[in-house]
């Protein structure tokens, strides 16, 4: 296959940083490759330097000079609206039919005639259209499909697949590098290690090649021990013939030389350890060096009480923007201890809804009740507006020696260095401002997570790490994500956003789209669940209002207006909960 770029001793710092190391590579036509590696190894960097070209040393070799190249940086979640307006401003006819084929609609953000702000994954669909429909021979996409919807991510899938260029993705997507890579390059270590295949083949290969140095280190290091024992015993037995050569002549008639004879037998044995000694020292050094296993991220959730059996219940929510309806007339319940998906295409509302449950928006109708004690933490994507000033420890409003020694270790086991913990956030790649984002959550109590886009910007393996401690998360989760992966692993509960209508699926996220295939790939039209699970579902409602009015109860005098009112309802409330019982 014909070479399109080379590489060749390259060194990348940032000031006593260092980046890459001397690596060298090679990248041939059509080649579809994923760059992976933890936060802040370099893979951004490495990106930007095959497209500028600014190395602090080495050597990048085009062999055809003439290539053009598309770049699609990361795009955080909220965008300048000056560069929305420019963007669609777009004259551009193959721009607006791959726009339109992504789902964006200029006329969408248009609402009463001002323009209104895009979400990241709108924005990177313009973006996206923009680059495609230059037709460049060398695409670099870093992180194509945060903040994207499943369609888009299916469309940008499908068009990848379909693409008969080269292109380099960064991506921390395992569902969308399974389909769209042939090959993996992971930056580790300042150096650069390639792998044939998928991102799941890649794991398997690493995992294989992992177990294989371990193999071969200790068989090494077992090696080196026993030639460690031939020494101390050779030098045990030269150390006893030296002392007892004198001896040994005597014993023998102490004829002239018998001494120096047996002096020699131990020298002898001398330099037959001192020649081990310098070929396992040499071994030391050229030998195999000590694996280096993944490093372990360290998440716990406080997992918080157990406040009744229903966390939420939405009663026929509606919400809208001027013209522009979101959803209408929707009702739900999160039970305690659900982990409840909440997927629709951008734009469709999730993070609205999200910001209701929080109580910083206002529902245009219907009503959100909610357990009277319940204790809510909440995750949003948003790691660009941060204080880029603060240091690290600064977020955690640290009042004694005993709280900073905690967090100290709570961000060393997230994998944040010692010297790390005084820099200035704005010094951090946004992988690790997430990081730093969820560590704050882990020294909140809470009942109820709502994790909106989490694994944004966070490699893989913390990813996945992550994705093990909300699996054993005891709490109640609402989890909005475009990670297919996570979805199938966390998720017990699916909510809908669709058709202007949020709708729930009792059941998992994997399931749900096993439905969906089922329908021909069309929504699924019936979201109520079977008799009995209607009749519990309502029982945990009327126990949620019983619990809601016995607290307000609790608050009145016999002689208060609402006393008579709200015992009422009470007693009305009961004589429903028993009937339903029988």
């Amino acid at each position: 296959m014909t070479i399109l770029l080379s590489g060749r001793n390259i060194h990348k710092h940032y000031g006593d940083k260092k980046i890459l190391d001397n690596v060298s590579f090679d990248i041939k036509v059509n080649e579809k490759i994923g760059l992976v590696g933890r936060n802040g190894t370099g893979k951004t960097t490495l990106m930007n330097l095959i497209y500028t070209g600014a190395l602090d040393k080495g050597q990048l070799i085009w062999h055809d000079p003439s290539i053009t190249i598309g770049y699609l940086k990361q795009v955080s979640a909220y965008i300048d609206e000056t560069e929305q307006e420019e963007t669609m401003s777009s004259n551009n006819k193959d721009y607006l039919f791959t726009a339109s084929q992504l789902g964006v609609a200029k006329e969408i953000y248009k609402a009463e005639g001002n323009q209104t702000t895009l979400s990241g994954g709108e924005h990177t669909k313009l973006q996206l259209a923009s680059i495609w429909s230059a037709r460049p021979a060398l695409l670099l996409l870093d992180e194509p499909t945060n903040h994207m919807d499943a369609q888009g991510i299916q469309w940008l899938i499908e068009q990848l697949q379909a693409y008969q260029g080269t292109y380099i993705t960064i991506s921390h997507n395992r569902y969308f590098l399974d389909q769209v890579v042939d090959r993996i390059i992971e930056i580790e270590q300042h150096q650069l290690h390639s792998y044939t295949g998928n991102y799941t083949d890649y794991r398997k290969q690493k995992e294989e090649t992992i177990q294989a140095q371990w193999n071969a280190y200790d068989k090494q290091e077992k090696y080196n021990k026993k030639v460690e024992e031939d020494i101390q015993r050779i030098s045990r037995w030269a150390n006893q013939g030296h002392q007892n050569s004198g001896k040994k002549a005597i014993e023998n008639g102490g004829l002239c030389g018998l001494k120096t004879f047996y002096r020699s037998k131990s020298k002898k044995l001398d330099r037959q350890a001192q020649s081990k000694l310098k070929r396992l020292e040499q071994a030391k050094i050229e030998g195999i060096a000590k694996p280096q296993a993944e490093q372990h991220i360290k998440f716990h959730f406080n997992d918080g009480e157990k406040r009744g059996k229903l966390s939420l219940e939405a009663k026929r929510i509606s919400k809208s923007y001027g013209n522009h309806i979101l959803f209408e007339k929707s009702s739900f319940t999160i039970q305690r201890g659900g982990k409840v998906g909440l997927i629709g295409e951008n734009g469709s509302g999730k993070t609205t809804l999200i910001q209701c449950i929080l109580q910083q928006q206002s529902l245009d109708e219907g009503t959100l009740l909610f357990h009277p004690h319940l204790r809510m933490s909440y995750l949003s994507q948003d790691v660009i507006h941060m204080n880029e000033q603060d240091d690290m420890l600064s977020l955690f409003h640290i009042t004694n020696s005993q709280e900073e020694a905690t967090v100290r270790s709570q961000l060393v086991h997230m994998g944040f260095k010692k010297d790390m913990l005084h820099q200035s956030i704005g010094s951090l790649s946004l992988g690790e401002r997430m990081k730093l984002k969820i560590a704050q959550l882990l020294f909140e109590d809470h009942d109820l997570l709502i994790l909106d886009e989490p694994t944004n910007h966070l490699d893989l393996n913390t990813r996945e790490q992550l994705e093990q401690a909300l699996q054993h998360y005891k709490g109640t989760l609402l989890l909005v994500t475009h990670d297919r992966y996570m979805l199938e692993k966390i998720c017990n509960t699916v909510l809908v956003i669709e058709h202007k209508h949020i709708k729930k699926f009792p059941y998992s996220f994997k399931e749900y789209v096993q439905k969906s295939k089922q329908e021909h790939k069309q929504p699924l039209k019936n979201a109520e669940p079977a008799t009995k699970e209607k009749q519990e579902e309502r029982l945990l409602r009327i126990q949620h209002q019983l619990t809601t009015v016995l607290s307000q109860l609790s608050l009145c005098s016999p002689h208060d207006p609402m006393y008579k009112q709200l015992d009422e309802e009470f007693k009305a409330l009961l004589a429903e909960k028993q009937q339903y019982n029988q």
